[in-house]
C-alpha cells in the first residue's frame, strides 16, 4: 500500500514531467527554423498560422502525459514525434512502478 508520502512524492514527479515536457515541446517550436514561415513543428488545425505558445505546449504535454491524445495539437516534425514518444514511455514506467511499489 502506498502512504501518503509516497502519493505526493508520485504527483510531485508526475507533474515535474509535465513541465519538463511543456518545456521540451515550447523549446523545439521556438528553435524550428519553419518558425518564421508560422509552420510550427507542433500543429494546432484551429490556427496552422500561429506558433504554439507555451500555455499549448503545457497543454500537449498533459494530455500526452495522461494518455487522452486528443488530437487537436499533434507533433508535426520527427524530433516533436521523438520526445512524444519518450514521454509516453516515460509515463509508462512511472505508473509501473507505482504498480510495482503499492503492491
Amino acid at each position: 500500500m502506498l502512504t501518503f508520502d509516497q502519493i505526493k512524492l508520485l504527483m510531485a514527479v508526475q507533474l515535474g514531467l509535465v513541465f519538463f515536457f511543456a518545456w521540451v515541446y515550447y523549446i523545439l517550436d521556438l528553435q524550428s527554423p519553419y518558425r518564421k514561415d508560422f509552420h510550427s513543428v507542433l500543429r494546432n488545425p484551429d490556427t496552422p498560422n500561429v506558433p504554439l505558445n507555451f500555455f499549448d505546449a503545457f497543454y500537449l504535454s498533459l494530455v500526452t502525459q495522461s494518455t487522452i491524445g486528443y488530437g487537436d495539437i499533434a507533433p508535426r516534425s520527427r524530433t516533436a514525434r521523438i520526445v512524444g514518444m519518450i514521454q509516453m514511455a516515460t509515463t509508462l514506467c512511472t505508473l509501473h512502478l507505482v504498480g510495482l511499489i503499492g503492491v
